[in-house]
């Protein structure tokens, strides 16, 4: 059996679902796009994450690209954002014209909060949080009334963080907006899509315009109040979501269960400075989109990818390169090097977490790891 880094789940009776509704609506008892099940989707979610607001999109990226328009974030305003972290949370901002101002991370591939205030200028409009792998930042609250304070508005990168949680607070409410993805990798999917969720209703009512081409909600009439663009939802993705939604508590459980496994049989691995395993406060929740070690004894990842995809046992590692040092990046902008980031993120690997894999092969998994170091 191969043990792939990711696997998208689906049940049978939630497939079953599936084909039944959507077969409906294909018969013409429904609508293809935007129709009954987007907007129970986005209700269950809202009632899951006890976000006031929940808007479903056509993926995360462009979630991020319709919170920044929401925000009124224009040509020549920057937003700091961590280099270690996918493109798509940093091309939303490219193309409404403002500059990715990038920061090093700490040591659990989180921004580093000591840099934020070096970063700030005049022209700093945002702060991007990325919940790396589903950690969530043990400062956040501290870092949002630092910026908050300032005019600086706070965005959650939940991508990686469907169910994450500080003090008992679900990623999603600390900040003044946050998107999640749903991509076929990620702890919860729809194949492709995204959620924007806020507590604040102004955000919300610009970001359902801009999401439906700049329609004004607020009039009965086909009114375009805003400048928009089309990154709506179909039906047969809104059922997708739906049924990974009901599952949602259950994943996250089992991912837990998978990453408890995982630091047990490495403890005396981490106790001898073989490796290093980033370690989840108490008050934090961490749904582990992926379990990531650190390598401290100079070990050739790629050759340890190569033996542990002999014994059919996929790892990965994320970001390679890192954004800033995509040629896009560097084509366009004078991007200064990160010495600590670019030193640490050839360190490390993902083991996988999802629900295609039981516990019993969890343990199979990261004792082949330990062998093969």
């Amino acid at each position: 059996m191969k043990y792939n880094t990711v696997h998208p789940f689906f049940f049978k009776k939630d497939i079953n679902f599936i084909f039944r509704e959507f077969r409906k609506i294909l018969n013409g008892s429904g609508l293809l796009s935007m129709g009954k099940f987007v907007r129970l989707f986005e209700n269950n979610f809202s009632t899951f994450n006890k976000s006031k607001y929940v808007i479903a999109t056509s993926s995360g990226t462009s979630a991020l690209e319709i919170i920044l328009k929401s925000l009124n974030i224009k040509a020549g305003d920057e937003i700091i954002v961590p280099c270690q972290t996918f493109i798509g949370t940093v091309s939303p901002i490219i193309n409404i014209g403002a500059k990715p101002i990038f920061a090093e991370i700490d040591k659990d591939f989180l921004l580093d909060e000591m840099l934020i205030n070096k970063l700030i200028t005049k022209k700093t409009k945002a702060v991007i949080l990325v919940h790396y792998c589903g950690l969530i930042h043990i400062n956040i609250f501290k870092i949002k009334k630092f910026l908050n304070k300032r005019n600086i508005y706070l965005i959650e990168d939940a991508s990686h963080a469907h169910g994450a949680s500080l003090n008992n607070i679900k990623a999603g409410n600390l900040s003044d907006v946050a998107l999640f993805s749903l991509y076929s990798s990620k702890i919860i999917t729809s194949g492709e899509g995204g959620t924007i969720k806020t507590n604040n209703k102004s955000i919300y009512k610009k970001c359902l315009s801009i999401r439906s081409r700049g329609l004004d909600i607020d009039k009965k009439d086909e009114i375009y109040s805003n400048l928009g663009s089309n990154f709506r939802v179909s039906e047969i993705h809104a059922l997708l979501a739906l049924t990974q939604l009901k599952n949602i508590n259950f994943f996250i459980n089992h991912r837990i269960k998978i990453a408890k496994i995982y630091t047990s049989v490495l403890h005396d691995a981490v106790n001898e400075k073989k490796i290093r395993i980033i370690i989840t406060p108490k008050n934090i929740i961490n749904p582990y989109w992926k379990y990531t070690i650190f390598l401290l004894k100079k070990q050739n990842r790629n050759k340890i990818k190569s033996i542990m995809n002999k014994k059919s046992i996929g790892l990965d590692w994320a970001y390679e390169p890192l954004v800033h040092m995509q040629p896009v990046i560097q084509k366009n902008y004078k991007v200064k090097k990160l010495p600590f980031s670019e030193e640490l993120s050839k360190t490390h690997i993902n083991l996988p977490t999802h629900y295609g894999i039981n516990l019993n092969q969890a343990k199979d998994i990261v004792t082949a790891l330990l062998k093969t170091l």
